[in-house]
C-alpha cells in the first residue's frame, strides 16, 4: 500500500514488536526514524539539545 504513494519504501523487523512499537522497543524506533526526510524536526531538537 506505502509503495502506491512512495518511491522509496523499505521494511523492517522490529526485535520484540508487535503492535505498538513506541512501547514496545522505543529504542529500536528512536535510532531509526531520524532516517525519514520528514524527521528532520528530530535532528534539529536534538542538536538544540546539545547547544
Amino acid at each position: 500500500m506505502a509503495r502506491e504513494v512512495a518511491a522509496d519504501v523499505q521494511g523492517v523487523i522490529v526485535p520484540g514488536g508487535g503492535h505498538w512499537t513506541p512501547e514496545e522497543n522505543p529504542g529500536f524506533l528512536l535510532e531509526r526514524l531520524p532516517a525519514f526526510p520528514a524527521a528532520s524536526w528530530i535532528r534539529a531538537a536534538r542538536h538544540e539539545q546539545r547547544s
